[in-house]
């Protein structure tokens, strides 16, 4: 009994919220609200509404690294308050910010039980899955994946490499 045009807008404010929240939290770098997935990130988040009657929210997250090992999927949900849509508190808080708050401790609880190492392979998986897509001439031969969406790094350009000091100008 939702509108099309209301089922819309939770799709694209839900995604802003949360990108607010991991960003006021301090421990993640840049976050970005993409229309389609994008293979140049460290870490992508792809949800989906389940129920949404302004009284309770439910949605499924799953939350997936450049490597493609899954860090979270699982489900999500909670009430409104009372006082959520209230003029005085919507300028205190979003509706359903608790909801978000526990999206990005459990986001961060996954990171912090990587290694340093761990994250460093992470990300260069990242970059040449971003670098892959531009070049796949040039780097196609850096990575390997599996039918599973798994990706390894089989080697690494030098530190000096041309094109790939051309694609992080990109």
């Amino acid at each position: 009994g939702i509108f099309p045009e209301i089922r819309e807008a939770e799709a694209s404010y839900l995604p802003y919220a949360l990108r607010r929240t991991l960003v006021d939290s301090n421990h993640w770098g840049a976050v970005r609200v993409l229309p389609t997935v994008s293979s140049g990130t460290e870490l992508q988040l792809i949800g989906r509404i389940i129920s949404s009657n302004g009284a309770e929210l439910r949605f499924h997250l799953e939350a997936r690294d450049a490597r493609g090992h899954i860090w979270l999927d699982r489900e999500f949900s909670a009430q409104a308050t009372e006082t959520a849509y209230q003029a005085a508190e919507r300028k205190r808080r979003r509706p359903f910010q608790d909801l978000y708050n526990e999206v990005a401790n459990e986001l961060l609880k996954a990171r912090n039980q990587l290694s340093a190492k761990e994250l460093a392979r992470i990300r260069s998986t990242a970059e040449l899955r971003y670098a892959n897509s531009l070049l796949p001439d040039a780097f196609g031969s850096f990575l390997q994946s599996s039918e599973t969406g798994q990706y390894q790094v089989l080697r690494l350009p030098a530190r000096e490499d041309p094109m790939l000091s051309r694609v992080n100008r990109i």
